[in-house]
């Protein structure tokens, strides 16, 4: 009898247990399903450093490179290179025939010689008349006047005093009229051949002037002519190393300054031209790094630096945006790799800024108003605690936390609009 009473309590105690376990379990459900409990998937938040960066689409180009022009039409006699050669700096890459050019040289080299005599005969032209002869006449002349001239006043005298005759004083009057004559005569003379002497002198000088003149034309043209011959054969040469990426010359045929008979380019320094966006423009300087990947080298990553950012904005058509302003900015390529060829599309990820020890937290994870205010809910002893926050640089999916979090949080990850702060939740499996 005792037995079967302890086992009755037993049993009894045994359904009580049940009812409470089954009690406890309902008010749970019916809190769960009431709403007062939200699932939730969390992301920890994170202490580590942080690059802003700035993703632009741009092409490989080639740094140097060297385009040859013939600006004379001359004969091709041979081609010395095939196109995607590799030559070298001072490799010649074609021959030409300079023949007409080098008789042309030898003709004007005769002709300077020629003039070279002319001028020296020139010089020792100048035959000037003698005037001494002259001189000598004139000074003769002035002493029989003024001889004839004291004769013809002592007979005025001596007529006056009636020692001589009137015809003597007659004779007196015209030598010495005579002798003016003569002597005006030698002046004359004189002036004359000295006159001429002037003219000659001056004539003379003219004529070696002007074909002085004459040689130095003669120079100006040997030595355009030599530069000429000597520009066809520095640019019948490379003046780089690189690889010969166009031939528009064969052999037989006229050079022409209209287009460019070879291009090569050097490809053991490239870099990436970009157009970047005015509103990324302000974050990018001069010897920021950069990552640079493409369709072509999937594997590598190719470490770069920016070199130079335009100065001047352009504007371009968008394919849905309508016209947009961009900037020119080049990326020097820093580790050179024979996959790098130019004209490869790129990407160019720059590192516009770098924070140490960031609090950083993923997109999906902070709310923003109209305001500007921001907030992310942080899981807390099983409730959700909404926390303002400030941020900084952005990279990709992940931001900067200036303030509001520590880096010890666990973060609601895409918030659900029905979430405010104080909610119960419960964590899904992440």
């Amino acid at each position: 009898m005792k037995k079967k009473l302890v086992i009755g309590v037993i049993i009894l105690a045994a359904i009580g247990a049940l009812i409470t376990i089954n009690a406890v379990r309902s008010k749970n459900i019916g809190t769960f399903s009431s709403g007062k409990a939200v699932e939730v998937r969390v992301v920890d938040t994170e202490v580590r450093d942080l690059d802003s960066t700035i993703s632009v689409n741009g092409t490989l180009e080639e740094v140097n490179k060297q385009e040859v022009y013939f600006d004379s039409a001359v004969r091709v006699v041979k081609v010395l290179i095939k196109k995607d050669q590799l030559v070298r700096k001072g490799q010649k890459l074609v021959e030409l025939d300079l023949s007409d050019l080098y008789s042309q040289l030898n003709q004007l080299k005769v002709n300077l010689r020629i003039q070279r005599i002319n001028l020296d005969k020139l010089k020792n032209s100048l035959n000037l008349q003698n005037t001494t002869r002259a001189k000598s006449d004139v000074e003769q002349a002035r002493i029989a006047k003024e001889q004839a001239e004291r004769n013809y006043q002592g007979l005025q005298q001596l007529f006056e005093a009636g020692a001589v005759s009137q015809v003597e004083l007659d004779n007196a009057r015209v030598q010495y009229e005579n002798a003016v004559i003569q002597s005006n005569t030698a002046q004359a003379v004189l002036r004359d051949t000295e006159k001429n002497n002037s003219d000659l002198k001056i004539n003379n000088a003219k004529d070696i002037e002007a074909q002085v003149e004459q040689i130095k034309l003669a120079e100006l043209k040997i030595n355009e002519l030599e530069d000429r011959i000597d520009k066809l054969e520095k640019t019948s040469t490379a003046n780089i190393d690189g690889v010969v990426s166009e031939i528009n010359v064969e052999e037989g045929s006229i050079t022409s300054p209209a287009g460019n008979a070879f291009r090569i380019l050097s490809l053991d320094c490239l870099r990436v031209r970009l157009e970047v966006k005015e509103f990324d423009i302000l974050k990018v300087k001069s010897g920021q790094t950069a990552e640079i990947t493409g369709d072509a080298f999937q594997d590598k990553t190719i470490n770069g630096s920016v070199e130079t950012v335009g100065a001047v904005a352009k504007k371009k058509e968008g394919v849905s945006s309508g016209e947009q302003a961009f900037v020119d900015v080049t990326v020097m390529v820093d580790n050179f790799e024979k996959i790098l060829k130019p004209g490869l599309s790129v990407n160019a990820t720059i590192i516009t800024e770098t924070k140490k020890d960031a609090v950083v937290i993923p997109f999906d994870t902070f709310q923003e108003d109209k305001d500007g205010n921001k907030w992310v809910f942080a899981v807390e002893n099983g409730f959700a605690k909404k926390k303002d926050i400030e941020t900084g640089i952005s990279s990709g999916l992940d931001l900067e936390v200036t303030s509001g979090l520590t880096g010890n949080e666990r973060l609601v990850k895409d918030p659900p609009s029905r979430l405010k702060d104080g909610m119960k939740v419960i964590v899904k499996d992440n």
